[in-house]
Parts: C-alpha cells; sequence; structure tokens
C-alpha cells in the first residue's frame, strides 16, 4: 500500500513534532568526512581544466574535444549509473556505496595520466563520472537520516558551505599541485619521471582515494528513514510519488538544470579563457582564481543567511525557487562583461563577483531538493532527477563548438560563454517563476507525509 497522501489528506491536521534530540558525535563525524570526500571529488574535477591547455597542445585536441570531456558522453553514462547506484544505496549500505565509488574514481583518475588520444582521455572522463554519480544523492541522504529534523538544514548549510569553498579551494589546490610537480621530479620512480607534467599532476591527486575510502566506511551503520507502512525490511515503491508528484518534481530539477548550464558552463571555460587571453600560467590561475572565487564565495554565504528569511516572507515553501530566478536575472551582467576585459584584474573581478550573486540561491537547492520527495525515496528521485541536470553537462562541449567557430575573433572564447549561458539564464527565470505555486502544493502534501515516518534498523 502506498504511503504518498493525497491533496485532501495532506490538509488533514496532525500533531506537533516532538522536539528532536541533538546529532551524536558520530553525525558530525560523518558530516565532516563527507565533506572531505566531496573536496576530493572537486580536485579530481578541477584539474583537467587547468591542465586544458597542456593537454589540448599534447594531444593536438580541439576546443569542442576538451569540452565533451566534461559533456555529453560522460553525462550519457552518468545517466545509465546513476539509477542502479542509488539503487544498490537505498537496498543496501550507503557508506559501502560511496566508499566503492571513491575508489573507483581515483583509479579513473589516475588512468587519465595515461591517457594518449581523444578516445582514451574521454573513457577516463566517463569512468570518473560514473564513479562520481552517486556522490551527491548517498550524501543527502545520509546526512538527512544522521542529523535530527530540526538539525538538518544547518547541517545542509555547513556542507553547502564546503561545497562552494571548495570548488575554490579544489582549483587552488590543483593549480598548487601543477606548480610542486615539477620540485617532486626527482623524487619519483625513474619509470615515470620523464613523463609530461600533467601526466604527473593526474598520478598525485588520486593518491588520496583509499583513505578517503576508509574514512567513509568508518561513519558505520546508520539507521534509514521509512515510513510505517513499510516494513522495517522493504524497500518503499517510488512510482506512486512519480503518479503524482512527478510533473512538479520533473520541472523543479528542469529548473535547476537551466541555472547549473549557465553557471557550470561559465565556470567551466573561465579558468581556461583567463590563461588564453592574457597568457598567463595554469599554476598561477589556479591559485588565484581559486582565491578570489573564495572569497566572493564567503560573502555570498553570508547574504544567504541574511536573504533567505526575506525570500521565506516573500514566496513561501518556494523561496528557493524565488531565489534561483532573482540570481539568474543578475548573472547575465557579468556573463556579458567578461569579453569586454581588458586586464586580468578585471577578469578576476567577475569571478570575485559571480558566487557573490549565485550562492545565496544555490545554497538552498540541497534543502529544495529534500523538501520535495518523501526521504524513502529520496536517493532514488535525486538519481532521476539527474535526467533533467543532463542539460549542465551540454554546456561544456557547446562553449566548445561555438568557440571553434569564432577563430580569429578577440575574445572568441568569452564570447561563445556568454552566448551560450545568457539564454539559459532568461529560461531559467521563467521556470522558476511559473514553478512556484506548483512547488508550494508538492511540498506541503509531502511535509503531511513525513509525519507518518518511523526510524527501522535497516542499515
Amino acid at each position: 500500500m502506498s504511503t504518498i497522501l493525497t491533496g485532501a489528506e495532506a490538509e488533514m491536521p496532525v500533531p506537533a513534532p516532538e522536539v528532536g534530540p541533538r546529532p551524536s558525535p558520530r553525525a558530525w563525524y560523518a558530516l565532516a568526512i563527507l565533506i572531505v570526500a566531496m573536496l576530493f571529488g572537486f580536485v579530481n574535477g578541477r584539474i583537467l581544466l587547468l591542465l586544458a591547455e597542456f593537454i589540448k597542445q599534447d594531444l593536438s585536441l580541439s576546443d569542442f574535444q576538451i569540452g565533451e570531456t566534461h559533456g555529453v558522453a560522460p553525462a550519457l553514462f552518468g545517466m545509465l549509473f546513476a539509477y542502479p547506484v542509488a539503487w544498490l544505496a537505498d537496498r543496501f549500505e550507503r557508506r559501502t556505496v560511496l566508499a566503492l565509488s571513491v575508489i573507483f574514481w581515483s583509479i579513473a583518475t589516475a588512468a587519465t595520466g595515461l591517457a594518449w588520444d581523444f578516445p582514451t582521455l574521454l573513457f577516463c572522463s566517463v569512468a570518473i563520472i560514473i564513479g562520481e554519480v552517486g556522490l551527491f544523492p548517498i550524501i543527502w541522504s545520509l546526512i538527512s537520516d544522521l542529523f535530527p529534523k530540526k538539525w538538518q538544514p544547518r547541517a545542509f548549510i555547513i556542507f553547502y558551505a564546503c561545497q562552494v569553498l571548495g570548488g575554490g579551494l579544489a582549483t587552488a589546490l590543483g593549480g598548487a599541485s601543477i606548480g610542486a610537480i615539477e620540485g617532486l621530479r626527482p623524487l619519483l620512480p625513474t619509470s615515470i619521471q620523464e613523463l609530461e607534467a600533467w601526466r604527473l599532476v593526474f598520478f598525485f591527486v588520486a593518491l588520496p582515494g583509499p583513505l578517503v575510502a576508509l574514512g567513509i566506511f568508518a561513519i558505520g551503520r546508520t539507521k534509514r528513514t521509512v515510513t510505517a507502512a513499510q516494513g522495517p525490511k522493504a524497500m518503499a515503491p517510488i512510482r506512486p510519488y512519480l503518479r503524482e508528484h512527478g510533473l512538479v518534481m520533473f520541472g523543479t530539477y528542469a529548473t535547476v538544470g537551466l541555472f547549473q548550464f549557465a553557471v557550470i558552463g561559465m565556470g567551466t571555460w573561465t579558468v581556461i579563457s583567463v590563461i588564453r587571453a592574457f597568457k598567463v600560467d595554469a599554476a598561477t590561475v589556479g591559485v588565484s582564481y581559486g582565491t578570489y572565487f573564495m572569497a566572493g564565495a564567503a560573502i555570498g554565504l553570508v547574504l544567504a543567511m541574511i536573504l533567505t528569511p526575506v525570500w521565506r516572507r516573500l514566496a513561501g515553501t518556494a523561496f528557493a525557487l524565488r531565489a534561483i530566478s532573482y540570481a539568474a536575472i543578475l548573472l547575465i551582467l557579468p556573463a556579458l562583461l567578461l569579453p569586454f576585459t581588458t586586464a586580468i584584474w578585471q577578469a578576476y573581478a567577475l569571478v570575485f563577483i559571480l558566487p557573490i550573486i549565485f550562492v545565496p540561491a544555490a545554497s538552498l537547492m540541497p534543502s529544495m531538493m529534500v523538501d520535495i520527495v518523501p526521504a524513502p525515496v529520496r536517493t532514488r528521485a535525486a538519481s532521476i532527477g539527474s535526467l533533467f541536470l543532463f542539460s549542465q553537462a551540454i554546456a561544456s562541449p557547446l562553449i566548445g563548438y561555438v568557440s571553434d567557430q569564432m577563430v580569429g575573433v578577440e575574445r572568441g572564447l568569452m564570447w561563445a560563454m556568454a552566448m551560450v549561458g545568457v539564454p539559459a539564464y532568461v529560461a531559467c527565470f521563467l521556470l522558476a517563476r511559473f514553478m512556484e505555486s506548483r512547488y508550494r502544493r508538492t511540498v506541503a502534501i509531502v511535509e503531511a507525509e513525513s509525519k507518518n515516518c518511523v526510524q527501522s534498523n535497516l542499515p
């Protein structure tokens, strides 16, 4: 029997929720190691962007091919594997699935250093995505079960703060790794000392993988939230939820997908465009970009705490969608200004401004994803939602393709970023405003359904 309530049932009076206990030390340890796992994944992803110019030259690649390493093919395989990995995480121990995923993407990262042409580079990129595809759905599910209800928003804010700052930190660490690798070359085994520096960097950043996996496994067995109608060993079906609320869930994910299409597309190519436009080495750009981005992100997080109550008063439970719509409109300006930069400090100023605008909205996305889906099907719903986040994977190769068509145009890559990103921001704004009332209704039903949840002993 389904436990998803109808709209009429959701309006029935329910008893006031009990005040939950404080999080255990194990919950805080789990949050810390999950943050480490997320940062480790970021470093693996960012390093390819920092090394793109070296790889492009050594392997004779085009901008389109560089973009494709973060584009359609990896995303397609990520979509194919997203639901099976989520099913494993919902059926078995999530810590084990996540630890094995970390090991898998670490091996794939190290293998990238052995790529000799575009197909092998693309194969390694696909393998990394397959390893990382379950990272965020599993983390969100674990945080929801490890922390009492009243503490979950704080845990998600802490996680997202580290996620945003980690993007800049990962870029800075990647740049530092590039700068340090030559100094470490004499200490390496003679069999790899003569390899190109970019290959050695991939080997180096993959090394922490086994330690991170051990830290995840040390979280221990975690109780999983299930509905009262489900037996303690049963896995709640997702079809009843999708039949009643699938369109709203898909519309919400599509809004997020458009937002990330533009933001991630610009973020993917900004480092490369600065290196190319101002003839600066990758190590310097990596450290500088990461520093300016983290500074802007810190301000953005402060603004998030200040503005969230305002958005909540304006839009109720759909406050995250309202924030995304505002951010989408504001982000059009820096996208249009980047091609007009004539000095590197101007580009870094825009890098500083970008997170100030998008972080206050993006910080609310994890909570928005959790609120719209009942706990027993959350991991699988997130994996299905990745079908709509596929749009962000198109941004990178699309920008690369447009850039290839603008050979000889000054700041051609920066113009390509603006031409692709601005229409996406406009579409995101329109869809976010359209979804607000529908999102509110679904959240009300899901919140009512969650009152029937109990704790089982399922790991």
